[in-house]
């Protein structure tokens, strides 16, 4: 599903695409990295807290990962899940976490998987944190799945780093991407 259908049904500079960077609407590349070789953990730090929200877009290729959010470990982590593959769907849902689990997982070490991970109000000092993480895999052919998991994070503080922790290794030529999204 093409991006600008997850986002909405305006023109793409509404949602920042082609939009002046610093602008309302526009997304802000923060930082972005590919791996040379195989990595256990990619981690972004020092977000800048100018933004209302951050964006992070990556293609994988590797089993599932988890997500911490200020090297926190506590028990502060909540997530529902949905996912499917085409001829079943299922859900869940855990809490009390140490980070947010088993996101993208497909079961395979060697298939290519994209996510995108929208943390909402990620500055801002008075409120939880929710998240909203879209992932989709491919199988080789044999098959595919779609997830989607919706996090809530139990800390009032801003977020100024983000762990992604593989279930095994991100193997070379993954890619990671970090955007600051400006609403107003």
């Amino acid at each position: 599903m093409p991006l600008l259908a997850v986002r909405g049904n305006g023109p793409a500079s509404a949602y920042g695409f082609g939009a002046l960077s610093g602008k309302a609407g526009a997304m802000t590349a923060i930082a972005s990295t590919t791996l040379g070789s195989a990595t256990a953990t990619v981690t972004f730090n020092s977000i800048p807290a100018s933004y209302d929200d951050i964006y992070l877009v990556g293609y994988r290729i590797g089993d599932s990962f988890n997500l911490r959010l200020n090297n926190d470990s506590g028990s502060n982590y909540s997530e529902s899940l949905l996912y499917g593959d085409g001829s079943s769907a299922a859900s869940s849902r855990v809490s009390s976490q140490t980070e947010f689990s088993q996101l993208g997982d497909n079961g395979n070490t060697t298939t290519p998987g994209s996510f995108v991970v929208h943390i909402n109000n990620y500055a801002n000092t008075s409120y939880n944190k929710t998240i909203i993480v879209r992932t989709a895999t491919d199988l080789n052919g044999v098959g595919g799945q779609v997830r989607l998991d919706v996090g809530l994070y139990r800390s009032t503080s801003a977020i100024s780093r983000l762990d992604l922790i593989a279930n095994g290794t991100f193997s070379a030529n993954s890619v990671f991407a970090l955007y600051g999204i400006k609403k107003a």
